[in-house]
């Protein structure tokens, strides 16, 4: 136990090298059990966007939901907050990013990149400077979105991914470039960054350990759900 608080006070440190890393604040890290009782959760089960969730995911969620139910935590649904036009400026920003990257490959380079991720990014030549910038602002929006959706909650519960798994020979689950959408449910973009592919994700209040939160869940229970605190930094992750 004391080594995973002694682990979990040097990875909450900022790191030099990332500019955008913010001042260290002291944090007391527990091993205590997490206790859901009194705690107000949102249940969303459907982010308004993207593939179908499928039931097997579904059933793990609300399966989770009901755990925290019977630990004594208050289960509240939770409607979709992210509208599409944020959805649609923030992949038509990522277009621009990546076709700016495609566009200095050399002709060798672009034949080893795939089809379907050239011909998703060549989109991007089509936005002005000015709608690259508007898109590019969308992140921000997204951010405000969640933080004032998700103030008054101790925990959020969603599925990361509408589906665990796709066929192996293809890209990604949506197949044709020009229907490209945000596939993930929820992305836990305040609390997960680097996580957006995890099957699930676990985060935790800043003075509780991860390990602390496995109650009353296992990691095998929380498989393709996604548990976040809004404004929590800590995560932990696993495919």
């Amino acid at each position: 136990m004391a080594d995973s608080i002694r682990l979990m006070s040097l990875i909450g440190r900022p790191d030099e090298r990332d500019y955008l890393s913010r001042p260290y604040g002291e944090m007391e890290w527990s091993t205590e059990p997490l206790t859901p009782k009194g705690m107000r959760i949102a249940l969303q089960l459907d982010a308004g966007s993207g593939l179908p969730v499928e039931p097997e995911t579904l059933a793990t969620v609300q399966r989770a939901a009901s755990l925290f139910a019977e630990a004594g935590a208050i289960i509240e649904p939770f409607d979709p907050f992210v509208g599409a036009d944020v959805l649609d400026g923030l992949v038509d920003f990522w277009r621009s990013r990546s076709y700016a990257d495609y566009e200095e490959l050399s002709e060798a380079e672009r034949a080893s990149v795939l089809p379907f991720i050239a011909e998703w990014c060549l989109a991007g030549a089509e936005f002005s400077a000015a709608q690259t910038i508007r898109n590019r602002n969308r992140i921000d929006e997204m951010a405000q979105l969640t933080r004032a959706a998700t103030a008054g909650y101790d925990l959020i519960l969603s599925p990361v991914t509408p589906v665990a798994a796709f066929a192996a020979e293809d890209p990604m689950p949506i197949t044709d470039p020009s229907k490209l959408w945000v596939t993930s449910r929820l992305r836990c973009r305040t609390t997960c960054r680097g996580n957006r592919l995890c099957r699930w994700a676990l985060a935790c209040r800043p003075t509780v350990a991860p390990s602390a939160c496995r109650s009353p869940l296992t990691l095998a229970q929380t498989r393709c759900c996604c548990v976040w605190q809004p404004g929590s930094r800590q995560c932990a992750a696993s495919n």
